[in-house]
């Protein structure tokens, strides 16, 4: 059905999966959409490949190398946006194993670097 009548696909990691398996799940996951869209005559282009962020073992927010790093390589799995979510069941896992996600001085200063952007301001 995405391949045939979506705007965009959303992929999630799973609680404590590490970064490296959601990225291969995220890219083998897209490249068998894009597949199925050229398959259906639709061009892949047309579907935006969404990560969710947050619920893999991923800390994109412990420093600006960091969020660096784990955009740079989901963008190079297929990304062509990353959403975060702050207040899922993951993070709260995270949170609960001593684990900071993020705090408003490191989401300042990506703001401010042009790094990140904040919809719904």
């Amino acid at each position: 059905m995405v391949a045939t009548r979506a705007e965009a696909w959303s992929f999630t990691g799973r609680p404590a999966e590490p970064p490296e398996s959601a990225r291969r799940r995220f890219r083998e996951l897209g490249t068998r959409l894009d597949d199925l869209c050229l398959a259906a005559g639709r061009a892949p282009a047309d579907i935006r490949h969404s990560y969710l962020a947050g619920f893999a073992d991923e800390m994109p927010f412990s420093s600006s190398d960091s969020f660096d790093e784990v955009t740079g390589r989901l963008a190079e799995a297929g990304a062509d946006e990353i959403v975060f979510y702050f207040m899922s069941d993951a993070q709260q896992e995270m949170r609960s194993r001593g684990h900071r996600w993020a705090d408003r001085g490191t989401l300042e200063q990506l703001i401010a670097d042009g790094r990140w952007r904040v919809h719904g301001e």
